[in-house]
């Protein structure tokens, strides 16, 4: 039957390999060289873990440490209108004058000056572009924004994050 037939050529193909040990070592050195060679030339990903499209990402703005919750408030109203003009948004959330994270989120410290919008997205079927795509435009239209740090970042599963790597800083005495 099938598995005979198949049990057969197994047994040819590892009868073959092993009266040629030396080429089928060379073609498995080339293959392993050449499919190492296809991550620099784009053909195939080397990322880990890949980013996932969960429709969501977040706009992180920190204006000068001396600002008001009204000048938060008016940097945050002017994002939301450049922001607010791209068809694949569903909604946004935006905080202002609370922590964006870390420990201060947890000790109930926040500052004026930070701003978080968590932008929605319409769901990945009703869109025709992905999530970095979008927040390529967003960093586009945001770039020349005077007087405020903006970090644009994706959703990245439980716990989320703004950016690959956050590092907060904190103490009584800013200089050092």
């Amino acid at each position: 039957g099938f598995f005979d037939f198949l049990k057969d050529l197994y047994q040819e193909i590892i009868s073959w390999a092993l009266d040629h040990k030396g080429l089928v070592i060379m073609i498995s050195i080339f293959l392993f060289v050449y499919s190492i060679s296809l991550i620099p030339q784009g053909k195939i990903g080397s990322e880990f873990i890949p980013q996932a499209d969960e429709g969501e990402f977040t706009i992180t703005a920190t204006l000068p440490i001396n600002s008001t919750i009204a000048q938060s408030d008016i940097m945050a109203r002017q994002i939301e209108e450049k922001v607010i003009k791209i068809p694949e948004i569903k909604a946004f959330l935006t905080t202002v004058g609370k922590s964006t994270g870390g420990m201060s989120a947890f000790s109930g410290q926040g500052s004026v000056n930070n701003i978080n919008i968590t932008v929605e997205l319409l769901a990945l079927e009703n869109r025709k572009r992905g999530v970095d795509e979008i927040m390529s435009e967003v960093r586009t239209k945001l770039k020349n924004t005077p007087g405020a740090d903006i970090i644009i970042g994706a959703q990245n599963g439980p716990g989320g994050g703004s950016a690959p790597v956050s590092l907060e800083i904190l103490g009584n005495d800013l200089e050092t």
